[in-house]
């Protein structure tokens, strides 16, 4: 009984405290995973500074405040602004609704055939409410997140001058030997370079291509749909289309159906935009941001990006994929020999 005690005494008790302290640490877990995820994405750039400074505490202050410039700056802005555009996003959503009937009927004696009921209009009114719910809330909570930013720049400091030291003293810790964890660290580091910039760079690009494409045709709300976008140029297979498609078309159907022939043919020079520069983003961008990097399969990406979304919100983006590529290299290294 004492061998026994001994033997998985400590195990149980440190199983014990690590319970506790994620009870005091599940508020501030959010914040934490957040800023290092942003940490890593932006160390390449502290470490070029901190090379110039030689002063790691100076070089996270300046990478902070820059970091700060880069998004608490547009953020406000894009606010406001996204505030002014809700009519016009609720105008277009309400065109679609009342227009819906163009194509319900057919779509609905196509999924007749298969046995499924279909539609359209109720789709469209009930995708139509749940984004403007999500927007309301996403900006009415905004003001109530600035503990949880003030907090992660703190955070920040930390992960930037003490980074390397913490990578090593994880090593040191895990369970898997520091040889192992080493190699875990390293393919880690490839694969989430390939996901998370590949990923990343090529929604940015795409971004700013039809924000350009949305404020020059004359697209409502044309942040609001750059920012959605955005979000589903993340989304594997998915891509951009899903929004610029939908907007090409809304601006055919009102131009021909109000005989305004200028905006019948801005929707197909979005449309023809679209297909011909946005889409093509991915093959030029990402060969060469994760050329030589891991290649992570799209399927892996697509569920990790669906799934950490419904887990952790808007950055389960990065975090839904980091996750299951994580296991997945864990797995990986029991394959290599005399680890």
């Amino acid at each position: 009984m004492n061998h026994t005690y001994r033997k998985f005494g400590p195990t149980l008790v440190v199983l014990i405290l690590l319970y506790f302290a994620y009870i005091i640490l599940k508020p501030f877990l959010m914040p934490m995973i957040t800023v290092s995820i942003l940490s890593y994405l932006f160390y390449p750039i502290y470490k070029k500074i901190s090379s110039k400074i030689k002063s790691r505490g100076w070089s996270a202050v300046i990478m902070i405040l820059l970091i700060f410039l880069i998004f608490i700056v547009p953020i406000s802005y894009i606010t406001g602004t996204l505030i002014n555009e809700i009519p016009d996003v609720f105008e277009n959503i309400v065109y679609v609704a009342d227009h819906a009937y163009l194509v319900n009927d057919f779509l609905t004696d196509v999924y007749a055939n298969f046995g499924v009921s279909f539609d359209l209009t109720n789709l469209v009114s009930t995708i139509a409410s749940k984004i403007l719910i999500f927007l309301q809330n996403s900006l009415g909570a905004i003001p109530g997140h600035a503990f949880n930013i003030s907090l992660g720049l703190f955070f920040m400091f930390f992960f930037f001058k003490e980074g390397p030291n913490m990578i090593h003293g994880i090593s040191e810790i895990l369970p898997f030997g520091k040889k192992r964890s080493l190699v875990i660290f390293e393919k880690v580091k490839d694969m989430i370079d390939a996901v998370v910039y590949g990923q990343l760079i090529t929604a940015i690009i795409q971004f700013v291509l039809l924000l350009l494409a949305y404020s020059i045709l004359g697209v409502k709300a044309p942040i609001f749909w750059a920012i959605t976008t955005f979000f589903f140029s993340m989304i594997p297979v998915v891509g951009p289309a899903i929004i610029y498609v939908p907007i090409s078309a809304i601006m055919i159907i009102k131009g021909f159906v109000g005989t305004n022939t200028i905006l019948a043919v801005k929707g197909i020079i979005l449309l023809v935009f679209g297909f011909g520069i946005v889409s093509s983003v991915d093959n030029l961008v990402k060969p060469l941001v994760i050329s030589g990097k891991v290649k992570v399969h799209p399927a892996l990406i697509l569920i990790g990006v669906i799934g950490g979304i419904i887990a952790y919100g808007m950055i389960g983006l990065v975090l839904g994929p980091m996750i299951l590529v994580l296991l997945l290299t864990i797995f990986e290294t029991y394959k290599i020999p005399k680890l």
